[in-house]
């Protein structure tokens, strides 16, 4: 006998499609909250992540280190609470931001 997902299990009358389209307003509250997240953020990190977000969506403590006129081992201690609170996603080669709310964030100065 097949087993069914739990996809598969649920009846269509339970998916309402007007709850799975973000509209501008949750759109909204989603910056609002990762603003909030940021400035909760030890000063010397929230100093580092403009920076980062200049770079680009993904950086590297190097690049980091040219950028920020700070040693990399220095800035890796700065963006540690920032790695904490989910902000900033370590890669094998560097870290990618949690997504472009946190860029758009940064580059407005929003925090």
């Amino acid at each position: 006998m097949p087993t069914m997902s739990k996809w598969e299990s649920l009846p269509t009358e339970a998916i309402n499609p007007n709850s799975l389209a973000l509209d501008t307003a949750s759109v909204g509250d989603v910056v609002d909250l990762m603003v909030g997240r940021l400035r909760r953020l030890p000063e010397h990190t929230r100093g580092v992540l403009p920076l980062a977000a200049c770079i680009g969506n993904t950086f590297d403590l190097d690049t980091l280190s040219i950028v920020g006129e700070r040693p990399a081992r220095q800035l890796a201690h700065e963006l540690l609470p920032a790695l904490c609170e989910g902000l900033i996603v370590p890669l094998d080669d560097g870290y990618r931001g949690a997504g472009e709310d946190v860029d758009e964030g940064d580059r407005r100065g929003r925090y």
